[in-house]
């Protein structure tokens, strides 16, 4: 059987080759490119996935102007705190004289960062949209139009003491600071949360608070709910008539 005879190599050879490889440009050249392309395999497709996830803004569907029955609606956002004082019985008076007090006010409340009433931020692996959203969104569009109309009606008359029995409708993002607290049992006087809903629609009557609901012709009509398909199916058209021809007298 032949013998295979292997070659003694000098270790100091090998190692004056290591330091030759080591100073040669060309090989630390071919290194950071290899480097670089191997990084950039791994980070790429990381940046572009959170790009597309991370990019894509939310639109503010209550901070843009809307149109229903060909008329602009634009809504008001407000916080709890900024509700509370509306509603005090302190007439609260500004520098140039405003007073902040409001006799009506409809508040609804949701996390607005995931109010999702179209199909923009819908990817092929990700659905967003929400239809209970989208028919939400058209209520309250007709809820700021018929407010419109109403406080529009009360200015033009000939009775000048009634101004002040203006009604508004305010949009509460529970997912801005504080406003969380609208939905705790610690407020739940003013805005009837318990501490479990993520969504509250309701009225209140000034200095009077909360009101659930109203009388007429023997029958109770809801205008308070922590459901917003109840909200989108009955409680705004509720709210619509009570306003309209209740004249906002009222029972709890």
């Amino acid at each position: 059987m032949a013998q295979i005879k292997r070659k003694k190599v000098s270790t100091a050879k090998v190692a004056n080759q290591k330091k030759n490889l080591f100073k040669n440009k060309l090989f630390w050249i071919i290194s950071c490119i290899a480097l670089v392309l191997i990084t950039a395999g791994i980070v790429i497709p990381i940046v572009v996935i959170n790009y597309n996830n991370s990019n894509v803004e939310h639109k503010d569907y209550f901070g843009i102007e809307n149109t229903y029955n060909d008329n602009k609606i634009n809504f008001t956002k407000a916080n709890y705190d900024s509700i509370i004082m509306h509603t005090s019985e302190l007439d609260f008076e500004d520098k140039e004289g405003f007073k902040t007090y409001k006799m009506h006010v409809f508040f609804f409340a949701f996390n607005l960062d995931e109010f999702y009433p179209d199909t923009t931020m819908d990817t092929d692996d990700n659905k967003l949209y929400n239809i209970t959203h989208k028919e939400a969104l058209e209520r309250m569009q007709i809820l700021q139009y018929e407010i419109n109309k109403y406080n529009e009606k009360l200015l033009n008359d000939d009775d000048k003491d009634n101004d002040d029995e203006v009604a508004v409708l305010y949009v509460v993002d529970l997912s801005k600071a504080a406003n969380s607290n609208l939905v705790q049992s610690t407020y739940s006087s003013y805005f009837g949360g318990t501490g479990e809903e993520s969504f509250v629609f309701g009225y209140i009557a000034g200095v009077d608070k909360l009101v659930k609901s109203y009388k007429q012709k023997d029958k109770e009509y809801n205008i308070f709910t922590t459901d917003m398909n109840t909200f989108n199916t009955t409680v705004c058209n509720n709210a619509v008539e009570f306003m309209n021809t209740y004249n906002f007298k009222s029972e709890d």
